[in-house]
């Protein structure tokens, strides 16, 4: 389970690299230079891939009851993950600069300083809560 983690986590950082700045643009455009703004288009956008890798769980989960076998949980939750992770990452807090980098790139797609840190500050914690629901659905579905 531990490569699985790791491949996944490498597919995360490349996807997430090559999106990055189309996701941000997205999100710079929708705040419209207000902080508020730009703090819940952050996180109702990790909220919204958190609700669709439910979505993804919850379907394993019945393709598991279905067929009696945890392993076809595998065929919906592994899409998710693999859909959910980049923008997972592209939120969470890195090295030893926290924030600094999720900001540095907001302010590249055009943010304001107020603006990245609101949209930095308030998608962070909620990808960390995406991070716990991605390990989770991996120990359920290739736990032992």
């Amino acid at each position: 389970m531990l490569f699985a983690f790791l491949g996944l986590l490498c597919w995360a950082l490349v996807v997430a690299h090559l999106v990055a700045r189309r996701v941000y643009a997205v999100v710079v455009r929708a705040a419209r230079d207000r902080p508020a703004r730009a703090a819940a288009v952050a996180a109702g956008l990790q909220l919204g891939g958190l609700l669709a890798f439910g979505l993804c769980c919850l379907a394993g989960a019945g393709l598991a009851a279905h067929f009696g076998a945890a392993r076809y949980a595998a065929f919906a939750v592994v899409p998710g993950c693999l859909l959910y992770t980049p923008l997972l990452v592209l939120a969470v807090p890195g090295g030893t600069g926290g924030y600094e980098h999720v900001r540095g790139d907001l302010r590249d797609a055009g943010a304001g300083r107020r603006v990245a840190r609101a949209a930095a500050w308030a998608g962070g914690p909620v990808a960390f809560l995406g991070l716990t629901a991605v390990l989770a659905g991996l120990v359920v579905t290739f736990g032992p």
